[in-house]
C-alpha cells in the first residue's frame, strides 16, 4: 500500500509484514536520528528514509516495524505540498510571487 500511495517502485521493510497497525510514525529524509522517539511512541510502524541496519534490528527486537522508502522519495513527496503552502502564504500577504515546484531533480540512486 505504501508503494502504491507514494508511487514508488520499492521499499525496504524490517519487522512482521503481517503486523496489525493502528499507529504510524513518519519522518521525511533520514529517519535514524528519530528512532528513539519512534521506539518511545505508541506507533507500531515507522516510515522514513535512510534507516540504519542496527536501528532496523532494534525495531524488530521490540516487535515494531520499519518501512524505509528511501531518502529522496521521503523528501520529494513534500515538494508539491510545500509549493502550494508557499503560494497561499504569498497570496495572503498580497505579494505577487510565482512559486513553481522543481520537477527536474531526480534520485541519484538507481536500483539495478
Amino acid at each position: 500500500m505504501v508503494k502504491r500511495k507514494l508511487k514508488i517502485d520499492f521499499v525496504k521493510v524490517a519487522g512482521d509484514p503481517e503486523m496489525k497497525v493502528t499507529r504510524v510514525a513518519i519522518c521525511s529524509g533520514s529517519g535514524s536520528s528519530l528512532m528513539q522517539a519512534f521506539l518511545s511512541s505508541k506507533a507500531q510502524v515507522y516510515i522514513s528514509g535512510d534507516i540504519h541496519y542496527h536501528d532496523a534490528r532494534e525495531a524488530e527486537s521490540v516487535d515494531r516495524a520499519i518501512i524505509d522508502i528511501g531518502h529522496f522519495p521521503s523528501e520529494h513527496l513534500m515538494i508539491d505540498a510545500l509549493a502550494q503552502q508557499l503560494k497561499n502564504i504569498f497570496a495572503k500577504s498580497g505579494n505577487d510571487v510565482e512559486i513553481t515546484a522543481c520537477t527536474i531533480e531526480k534520485d541519484p540512486f538507481r536500483i539495478m
